[in-house]
């Protein structure tokens, strides 16, 4: 669409698309639920205990749809906000050259950055931030804007340039991966921490603190599925201030503020608890590809720090930290496989336990058929074998001075005998 002086302005229907990317319904909405590798995992952490098993598989499933029905919400939202920023300038000129600088880049990128290193690639999108904020500060067309309308247009061309690209930077990097595979593993092993044992003022035993936790956890899941590293800021941000209210609710005193040194215990924890996935490539694509004067400042910028050294504390622990002495230690973090062993082991054991009560049982019920069927058998024999005595006719036998004078003998030849 172009306008009267001949420039044009970014087309929403088309913000995804490219010549070099397909162009079918799946790839429109390829954003929503990108591929990843077999390892990648929700949470690691996603058991449940409860005395009744079937509600418990109820509220799950029902938590897990409010998730995903939450998520899919928030991923629409974000993407269409992306795209309808410009519009809100309210400054003709403005809009025509943040557009023309929007294309001009993203034309760049798909001609000379696809397929290039991360760090090539994350260069390129600084350099864009840094010209369009030099841009802004002189060129007349942003003379009128002000620095409100000038920060929200940062904002948008941050989500939409990082939307359009996103599939061919995140993740761009084999050591990336490796280091996932690696803390996650961490994370897993410690899956027996403990708020005490972290020192975290995590009381889960006030339902609404539990709740909270939970509520922590999903946002940094959530995080995942975000593409703008704004938007995965946000994230972080909105798991930290659910880290407080559990803080808060924990206390004895609420009138009291948690501080630094409560928090990232507390954060520790949750992080642990939730095993979000790839955290550490989502940690590397914010510091790589987010506008710097944004991720420095504010609460998102501290709320990331914060994330970085509890991943970082995680990593690298040492029982000292924890209070332990080494043996206690790698005892509990050998438990963890040693626990997933016998769990698998216990299964393996039901199964085959199952099995052999499945055969004794077919076994007892073919013994009852077999018994059922001889005696049936014997009952018929004896039935066939059995016969009554043949009876003689009084007046076929012939009377003899004997049964005259024994007629006895005479009656038991002519009465019937009985079976």
């Amino acid at each position: 669409e172009e306008d009267n002086d001949g420039q044009s302005t970014p087309d929403p229907t088309m913000a995804t698309r490219s010549p070099k990317r397909p162009t079918d319904e799946s790839s429109d909405r390829r954003w929503f639920r990108r591929p990843r590798n077999a390892h990648r995992r929700t949470n690691s952490n996603g058991s449940f205990n409860s005395s009744d098993e079937t509600d418990s598989l109820s509220s799950f499933r029902s938590k897990l749809r409010g998730f995903t029905n939450t998520l899919v919400d928030r991923l629409t939202r974000d993407s269409a906000s992306g795209f309808a920023f410009l519009s809100q300038l309210n400054n003709r000129p403005a809009e025509q050259d943040a557009s023309a600088q929007i294309k001009k880049f993203i034309a760049k990128f798909e001609g000379e950055g696809i397929g290039q290193p991360v760090a090539e690639q994350s260069q390129m999108v600084q350099d864009f931030y840094t010209d369009m904020q030099e841009r802004i500060e002189t060129t007349a067309a942003w003379r009128d804007v002000s620095d409100d309308a000038v920060d929200q247009v940062l904002v948008g061309m941050e989500r939409y340039i990082m939307q359009h690209i996103y599939d061919w930077v995140f993740m761009n990097n084999d050591e990336d991966e490796e280091k996932d595979l690696r803390l996650q593993a961490q994370i897993r092993a410690l899956h027996w921490m403990t708020p005490e044992r972290l020192e975290a003022s995590i009381k889960l035993d006030i339902e609404e603190v539990a709740m909270e936790v939970e509520n922590a956890q999903e946002e940094l899941i959530t995080m995942d599925a975000m593409r703008a590293p704004q938007d995965k800021l946000q994230c972080v941000v909105a798991c930290s201030k659910s880290i407080f209210r559990i803080l808060e609710k924990s206390s004895d005193d609420p009138a009291l503020s948690a501080s630094a040194d409560d928090f990232l215990p507390a954060l520790i924890y949750v992080l642990i608890k939730a095993n979000p996935p790839m955290l550490y490539s989502n940690l590397q694509y914010v510091d790589r590809f987010s506008n710097p004067s944004k991720l420095m400042a504010g609460e998102a910028g501290y709320y990331y720090t914060n994330l970085m050294g509890a991943a970082s504390f995680i990593e690298h622990v040492q029982p000292e930290q924890l209070h332990m002495s080494q043996d206690e230690f790698e005892h509990s973090m050998r438990g963890s496989v040693i626990e997933a062993t016998e769990g698998l082991e216990s299964i393996r054991n039901l199964k085959s336990l199952l099995e052999r009560m499945r055969n004794v049982e077919n076994k007892q019920k073919v013994l009852q058929e077999e018994v059922t069927l001889l005696i049936d058998t014997l009952t018929a024999l004896t039935a066939s074998s059995v016969k009554p005595t043949k009876v003689v006719p009084e007046e076929m036998v012939a009377p003899t001075p004997y049964t005259e004078q024994h007629p006895e003998v005479l009656e038991a030849v002519t009465t019937p005998s009985e079976a």
